[in-house]
């Protein structure tokens, strides 16, 4: 095996000079020194390019790959190319890891001779931190078939007891915050979010990947920071065709489960993943700088769209709280107006928490 031991860190980069050197700064610290750090400043038109510039000159292990905008799924795709380690580790560029993370990742995935070693980590707001871990457990691992029960169906959706928490929907997608063996990753690309939008990437890409994962490994340690201030993130505004974008996507997702015949739970996970994404998608629109008509539009249109009709009909929301029966139940209803107040009355308690 090629550079035994040796993590390639992926960072791609656009419009983050004021990030960007955070991110670099808690990986050029690490306690763990054999890495090499790939950043792709994928066109940015602000100054990343030479605060990465700055950054590698005065240490050797950062590579920069300049490119034209491409978008994310490309600039991590170019950058696996130049892989020649053997873990793979993504960090975004607006956000940082601590410097014990790839010591602590390493140390697991020798200790349990894992393929993927998952960690927590910490949402960054302004003026707070809220850590989130994707299970409560200290560490788990899960091995064979568990990989796919646990864990991969777990990304497609939530599905029974699990739709009690639709607001950790995305604990498990990200590509960040977790440590891959590079063998687990050959033959293995990113989705071009143009074709399915700029968040639904990770959750076609992990999936995949772990159809032949064998053993993986949780540990709940918040080693990375999830920045949620950064106002040009893609997760912040409002894309073009946003919504079609995402049902394109679950229509590509039900392709898949048909064809590598995984069983109904599946597919129930999937729609239940497509109900509850309502959150995601009303707070980019609520939260847009859209006149109020135009954001009640785009809401209406939502629910009233007869795949998502089919899809929030068959949600079953006798396990969730009584906050998020009230909004799903309103929006079963196609209540509009009372879902954009939710939406509205969502984002002011996040503020607040």
């Amino acid at each position: 095996m090629n550079n035994d031991g040796k993590i390639s860190i992926i960072i791609p980069a656009y419009n983050i000079e004021k990030f960007i050197g955070q991110c670099l700064e808690s990986l050029i610290n690490q306690t763990y020194k054999n890495i090499e750090i790939i950043v792709v400043n994928d066109g940015s038109k602000d100054n990343t390019l030479q605060v990465i510039k700055e950054y590698a000159d005065k240490d050797s292990r950062i590579k920069i790959i300049n490119q034209e905008n491409q978008g994310l799924s490309e600039s991590r795709n170019n950058a696996l190319e130049l892989v020649n380690s053997e873990y793979v580790m993504f960090v975004d560029g607006d956000d940082w890891i601590n410097v014990k993370a790839c010591e602590d990742c390493v140390k697991e995935m020798e200790k349990e001779k894992a393929d993927l070693v998952w960690f927590a980590y910490i949402r960054e707001y302004e003026n707070k931190s809220i850590s989130k871990g994707a299970f409560d457990e200290e560490k788990i691992i899960f091995e064979n078939k568990e990989v796919k029960e646990k864990l991969q169906r777990r990304i497609y959706g939530p599905y029974a007891n699990e739709l009690a928490h639709p607001e950790k929907l995305d604990s498990l997608s990200p590509v960040w915050g977790k440590l891959y063996k590079t063998e687990i990753l050959k033959n293995h690309k990113f989705k071009s979010f143009k074709e399915i939008g700029a968040t639904c990437e990770d959750v076609f890409f992990n999936p995949e990947v772990l159809e032949n994962v064998k053993k993986v490994v949780y540990i709940n340690k918040n080693h990375y920071h999830y920045r949620k201030f950064n106002p040009n993130s893609v997760t912040k505004s409002v894309e073009p065709g946003m919504f079609e974008k995402w049902k394109k996507a679950y229509s590509l997702l039900n392709d898949i489960i048909e064809e590598k015949g995984y069983d109904d739970t599946y597919k129930i996970a999937l729609k239940n993943r497509f109900a509850i994404n309502l959150i995601a998608i009303g707070i980019r629109i609520t939260n847009g700088g859209n006149k109020f008509n135009e954001k009640y539009s785009m809401i209406k249109n939502i629910l009233n769209d007869e795949v998502y009709c089919e899809a929030i009909k068959d949600l079953d929301i006798s396990y969730m709280p009584i906050h998020w029966k009230t909004f799903f139940w309103n929006a079963k209803k196609k209540c509009t107006l009372m879902v954009y107040l939710l939406l509205s009355v969502i984002i002011v308690m996040a503020s607040k928490k």
